[in-house]
């Protein structure tokens, strides 16, 4: 090679070098684009963490590991480890390796984490459970207690000991408003409140002002002995405000410990109670029975399931005259709270004497009625999620049986458990994988109760 040739060739040799040199500083990090808090690295076009302050990119920075992410206020890499982690009974997650532990313990699934000690103790029975006023739930049982002893029906905590009720099979007239202001405290019926007046006879309670104000429909009306006007219809009700109307030519008799003849076996009020009937003339004559029920025209009296071959029988204060599914006749119907009982608290409300079904023995739980209008104590059965049912009461306590959901692939009916937070409630799912779906909203007692199903969540 001649000497024009050999610096000609030089000459190409070190353009192509210069060349070289600027492809190897452009930009690595363009169409690269970084995690929050991360920043690209223009010598290597990877994403770090904690690069060069001020620089705007990650120079002098780190790789965040498997399980990190970047914190933006740090500039350093932190645990994501607990970032979907939802811990239960006091626990709380570890960023080291993303479980749920108490004082670095992993607790028991049927364990509550103390939240002053950091140890796992006693168990989670009080999960979900609310207590009547007064008493609390002993974490040990998941009992709710008055001091050390669990009340019974009929009875109240006060001054940390069990005693009788006052307010027990009380019954309060109405109010003008329809607020239901009139209520019962320490064995009396106040309007509006403890502090409030006690209504008389004829009498009914405005809510919002707290007072007594005359019925005008008992204005000039004159009953006789034994019977008053009812505030909310001017008619003369035997015994009471609840009591008959005597019409018909009869005559109203009061019966009771200290009025008149003995009370009635079936009268269905507590001893010491008192009762109206109407004797003599029609004894039905002016008396409205409640729904389900007729009026035995031998005694006056509203008895369930009378027919031409059958007497009937009365039904306890408070429950309802109703057939069931696969029931030869009516029967007195126990209204319930379907969360006044397993899982929600450890005593249930239930069961409860029956009068189509004697047989108080056999277990009872709450459960809807069919037709959603009540909810009700039924024999319980052994269902529970997803198995099964005709009836309610082929599910066990604290499920119902419910139509499965529309996307469910199955018309069949299903035992799910109850729970009433799809709208606010405070009973929740407490099996995982469950959302609460409403199913009803029933007026009960003088308010609502929500009834909804958990359903797994894949069927909304």
């Amino acid at each position: 090679m001649n000497r024009s040739a050999r610096i000609l060739f030089t000459a190409a040799i070190a353009l192509a070098a210069a060349l070289g040199d600027s492809c190897s500083c452009g930009n690595r990090c363009a169409g690269v684009s970084c995690a929050t808090g991360e920043a690209c690295d223009p010598a290597d076009g990877q994403c770090k963490c904690g690069g060069a302050q001020g620089s705007g990119n990650g120079t002098g920075g780190v790789v965040c590991g498997s399980g990190e992410k970047c914190d933006p206020n740090l500039q350093a890499c932190v645990s994501s480890l607990c970032d979907a982690v939802s811990c239960s009974n006091g626990n709380g997650c570890d960023p080291a390796d993303g479980k749920c532990k108490c004082g670095g313990v992993v607790c028991a699934p049927d364990e509550l984490c103390d939240q002053s000690t950091h140890d796992c103790q006693g168990t989670a029975a009080c999960a979900g459970v609310l207590c009547p006023g007064g008493t609390s739930c002993d974490p040990l049982d998941g009992l709710c207690k008055c001091g050390v002893s669990v009340c019974d029906g009929g009875e109240i905590c006060a001054d940390a000991g069990c005693v009788a009720d006052p307010c027990f099979g009380v019954f309060c007239p109405g109010s003008l408003d329809g607020g239901g202001g009139n209520s019962c405290f320490g064995g009396l019926c106040h309007c509006g409140g403890p502090d409030g007046p006690i209504c008389d006879t004829g009498q009914s309670c405005a809510t919002a002002s707290k007072s007594c104000q005359p019925s005008e429909l008992c204005q000039g009306v004159s009953c006789e002995p034994g019977a008053i006007c009812g505030p909310a219809d001017g008619l003369c009700h035997c015994g009471g405000v609840s009591g008959p109307v005597c019409g018909g030519g009869a005559t109203c008799v009061l019966y009771g410990l200290d009025a008149g003849p003995p009370l009635p076996a079936d009268a269905g009020l507590p001893d010491g109670g008192i009762v109206g009937r109407c004797l003599g003339g029609n004894l039905c004559a002016g008396v409205a029975c409640p729904e389900g029920e007729s009026c035995d025209p031998t005694s006056g009296a509203c008895l369930c399931g009378a027919t031409s071959g059958s007497s009937g029988f009365a039904c306890g204060p408070g429950q309802i005259c109703e057939s069931l599914p696969g029931w030869s006749g009516p029967g007195c119907l126990t209204p319930c709270d379907p969360y006044a009982q397993p899982p929600f608290q450890n005593v249930p409300s239930c069961p409860k004497a029956d009068g189509g079904a004697p047989d108080a023995a056999a277990p009872e739980a709450c459960y809807l009625e069919p037709d959603a209008s009540v909810v009700i104590c039924e024999r319980s059965g052994p269902g529970t999620d997803g198995a099964p049912c005709g009836i309610q009461s082929d599910c066990a306590p604290g499920f119902g049986c419910f139509p499965p959901p529309a996307d469910a692939g199955t018309s069949a009916l299903q035992c799910w458990a109850f729970c009433d937070s799809f709208d606010g409630g405070i009973h929740t799912c407490l099996g995982f994988g469950r959302q609460c779906v409403g199913e009803a909203e029933i007026a009960q007692d003088g308010g609502l109760v929500q009834v909804g199903a958990c359903f797994p969540a894949s069927q909304p």
